[in-house]
């Protein structure tokens, strides 16, 4: 595609998995009995070494030596996607139409060999607006001119839809949403950057009523598509010779010119529309990045999101599920423009960015838990095991160092216990350090790595990091691999509230980078496990100082509501604890799981937490600050 592509930051993860879904309801899934032999008719491979990253991404396709699948746009059901693979690098053809079975992971041939190219763009190349599997629309120089052409999934209803002598070509169709017209570039040679220059044209489905719906003069306009509502038609802009690229929208008629991102010397490309038609996915420098990212943006324009993060790979040519949960877009490493890409696709980090209406999840099983058990140390997995916990929060390691890690073994047994099934959540620090952490490297001291900051008076050992440092995200991905090798069902993240650390000494993005890492922590764990739960523990405050935070986690842990503030065994001040009810009644009403934990052993300390807590409907614990102990107290027994 034209234009630009993105990343900032992080190295590529290496993981060998045997891919079931690559999408489905949400991810990646595996098992150890699956064919290395794929089906006839299949170029894919259903064993393949996946390659994550640690903004969240997984790579969807490895093409040939040589080639670069790119243009990726979903069916209307979400299942599959349509690219095209060009056989000779990035945008050197030959090349033709490929589908991907997001379910198995299988890649298929749709447009025969030849010696021709056949692309579609991003966005809305694929509908079905009368049901059934719908039709694809792409641009083909198969006979005497680039034209548009459409194509049946299953390979029947191969036609052309245009047919003109050329120039200019006929290029980057998209449909309308009802399937009665398609809007493309019309590209002709001159005075631009590459040589061509281009023009927003429209037509009916059936070739007629070729109509411009941009003509000025000065223009560079490319890669239309439709809104989802096809009230409005978005498309790249740059002023010739040689302007910045920005995103533009019109009415179909041409008229109602709208300039979406206009930020100066920046180009800002490949856009498509979100599923509702409220937001727009591109792909920008932004200005101030090594590579171009992902970014989201209002329809009307506004404050940018960003989405994908690598400094390491260019990503592009971004298309939205119908479910508003993923973006899928090209990719390549290195910061050639040139260089082949890949598939690759990240969740969508916000309500913000989903459709209206969304197909109800099926229930989870946190629905079920009704008490829990927080223990770190002295942990004896059998005793636990015998007991009737529904949830248990725990150390991943039974000393907290590598050579105490429990496997995966040890986990399942707990999880399938003779006390009952258990969701077992591992407990992982993310704003601080641990000395006795697998990380920890001899010679470490506040600024030596940069990103580690002063030791935590309270707790010696634990230094506060700078948690928005790619480098100590990158050790987070792996403390995060480690729990995903181990099976635990979800992560329980502490010091989620060093933001307000970082925040009272003036950082003023400190809450925003927060919640962006435990979003990407939830990306990155989810393209492995797809049911990975993770709960921050307290900082409920984030549900209400960045929106979109509650679509990032399952849950919450809120430490001291009742007794503990002040003091082990101490009442919380009354104050306190309608402000942190105030909070995780939010994430209650968000149908997450809210679990509380107070520190007491005072008979009647212990009672009066669990009273107030299940008033709530909150799922109360009380321990020891310690949290050394298998307790189960008495009249509170779990059941």
């Amino acid at each position: 595609m034209p234009g630009v592509a993105a990343g900032l930051g992080l190295p590529v993860v290496m993981i060998t998995v045997v891919i079931i879904s690559l999408l489905g309801q949400g991810g990646c899934s595996t098992s150890d009995a699956v064919s290395p032999t794929p089906p006839a008719g299949m170029v894919g491979l259903p064993l393949l070494s996946i390659q994550t990253r640690p903004d969240g991404a997984l790579r969807l396709t490895t093409p040939p030596p040589g080639a670069s699948d790119q243009n990726p746009a979903f069916s209307p059901d979400g299942s599959r996607l349509v690219f095209t693979r060009f056989e000779n690098g990035y945008n050197a053809g030959p090349a033709g139409l490929f589908l991907l079975d997001l379910d198995s992971g299988q890649v298929a041939r749709l447009t025969p060999v030849e010696d021709q190219d056949n692309v579609n763009l991003p966005g809305a190349a694929w509908i079905a607006p009368t049901g059934g599997e719908g039709r694809i629309v792409f641009a083909s120089d198969r006979l005497e001119a680039d034209d548009l052409w459409r194509i049946a999934p299953d390979g029947a209803g191969f036609s052309r839809i245009t047919t003109h002598a050329g120039p200019p070509a006929y290029i980057e169709p998209s449909w309308s949403p009802d399937g009665q017209w398609i809007v493309f570039e019309a590209s002709a040679s001159g005075a631009s950057p590459d040589g061509s220059v281009g023009k927003i044209w429209k037509v009916r489905a059936d070739g007629t009523s070729l109509t411009p719906s941009t003509s000025a003069p000065g223009f560079d306009d490319r890669q239309p598509n439709w809104s989802p509502a096809g009230d409005r038609i978005l498309f790249q802009r740059r002023t010739l010779p040689g302007g910045d690229w920005d995103v533009y929208t019109i009415v179909p008629d041409g008229s109602g010119l709208h300039n979406v991102t206009n930020k100066p010397a920046v180009d800002d490309t490949d856009a498509s529309w979100s599923p509702n038609g409220t937001h727009i996915v591109y792909s920008t420098d932004n200005g101030n990045l090594p590579t171009p990212n992902i970014f989201v943006i209002p329809a009307t324009g506004g404050q940018p999101v960003r989405i994908t993060s690598s400094d390491t790979h260019e990503d592009s040519a971004p298309s939205w599920s119908p479910d508003g949960k993923w973006i899928v877009y090209e990719s390549h490493e290195g910061q050639s423009e040139d260089s082949p890409t890949a598939l690759w696709r990240i969740a969508v980090p916000s309500l913000t960015y989903l459709p209206i209406v969304l197909t109800a999840s099926p229930p989870s099983a946190l629905s079920a838990a009704n008490d829990f058990l927080y223990q770190l140390q002295g942990l004896d997995l059998a005793a636990i095991g015998h007991t009737a916990y529904d949830l248990v929060v725990m150390d991943y390691s039974s000393d907290g160092s590598a050579a105490g890690e429990f496997t995966a073994a040890q986990i399942a047994a707990l999880k399938h216990s003779p006390g009952g099934e258990k969701i077992v959540l591992a407990y992982m620090s993310i704003g601080e350090a641990e000395t006795y952490r697998f990380y920890w490297q001899d010679g470490w001291a506040p600024g030596n790595p940069p990103w580690l900051d002063v030791e935590n008076p309270a707790w010696p050992g634990n230094y506060k990091v700078h948690y928005w440092d790619p480098a100590w995200q990158t050790i987070v991905f792996r403390y995060t691999e480690r729990l995903l090798e181990a099976g635990f069902d979800g992560a329980y993240l502490d010091i989620v509230d060093a933001y307000e650390y970082y925040a009272d000494q003036g950082r003023t993005t400190a809450a925003q980078e927060m919640v962006d890492l435990v979003a990407a922590i939830r990306a990155y764990a989810r393209a492995r496990d797809p049911d990975f739960y993770v709960f921050p523990q307290n900082a409920a405050a984030l549900a209400l100082e960045v929106p979109g935070y509650l679509d990032d986690v399952d849950g919450i842990g809120q430490e001291d509501i009742h007794y503990g503030y002040d003091g082990d065994d101490v009442m919380t001040p009354p104050a306190v604890t309608a402000e942190l009810e105030g909070y995780l009644d939010l994430f209650k009403e968000a149908g997450k799981l809210v679990l509380t934990v107070d520190y007491a052993t005072t008979p009647a300390h212990v009672d009066d937490a669990y009273a107030r807590s299940q008033a709530k409907g909150y799922v109360p614990f009380v321990t020891v600050r310690g949290l050394d102990q298998l307790t189960i107290n008495p009249g509170h027994e779990p059941d």
